[in-house]
């Protein structure tokens, strides 16, 4: 404890060390071993912003931010035994990610280099066959793809940051006059967090912001009815 009263910050938040931004005076990590990512939930066929452990080579990386500029200390709040058990790498983004918004990307952008069967066979760590050939069938129920032509809601659904479902649910919606409350229903369904995560960035004077923190862990005890399951972040 000697080293905290000599000062220097703690960062609680470590994924911002998973970029490549340099935090001055930062000496100090608290790692919690949970990393927010997009993942593909196969159920639903969707993709939502989810909280998942770390891979052993993230709490590395972490690690080594913490001392870039200065000797630096990082504590991690999970026991050997459970870093033992984490994935040695992270995932491909590809396994993660709805094959249909790839597979629209390469047939309308990629078009020149080959069909997105063979771009997507040649990855590196390429999805399964099944996986794509499915993507496909899915585009065509949708609208997205008549034939191997792009259909109108394909090339918008290019150009979207959602999946092709949600795209069609927000053209859709757009066509019945009631654009906002597509856009609404698209966003809480690309999350499994609906609450709003308290941040300095969000308070309009940064002197409120331990109240807004202190609402938002009011309002989360209140609805998980005392159960704990919600991770600290």
């Amino acid at each position: 404890m000697d080293r905290f009263e000599k000062g220097g910050r703690v960062e609680v938040n470590p994924q911002l060390f998973d970029t490549c931004v340099s935090v001055v005076e930062v000496r100090y990590v608290l790692d919690f071993g949970i990393v927010r990512k997009m993942v593909f939930d196969e159920e639903r066929a969707m993709q939502s912003l989810c909280n998942t452990w770390s891979s052993q080579a993230t709490c590395r990386q972490r690690r080594g931010r913490c001392g870039r500029l200065q000797e630096g200390v990082i504590i991690y709040l999970f026991p050997r035994s459970h870093y033992e058990r984490l994935q040695p790498y992270a995932s491909p983004e590809v396994l993660g990610v709805p094959l249909e918004s790839i597979y629209l990307k390469s047939r309308v952008l990629l078009h020149h280099l080959g069909t997105p069967e063979q771009l997507l066979g040649q990855l590196i760590d390429s999805p399964p066959q099944q996986r794509i050939e499915t993507a496909a069938q899915n585009l065509r129920d949708l609208g997205a793809l008549k034939g191997e032509q792009v259909a109108s809601l394909g090339r918008i659904a290019v150009f979207m940051p959602t999946t092709i479902q949600l795209t069609k649910l927000i053209v859709l919606s757009w066509a019945l006059g009631i654009p906002a409350d597509g856009i609404v229903i698209a966003a809480a369904l690309s999350t499994q967090d609906v609450f709003k995560m308290a941040a300095p960035a969000n308070c309009r004077n940064l002197e409120d912001f331990p109240a807004h923190l202190s609402h938002n862990y009011i309002t989360r005890a209140r609805f998980d009815a005392g159960q704990f399951s919600e991770p600290i972040m």
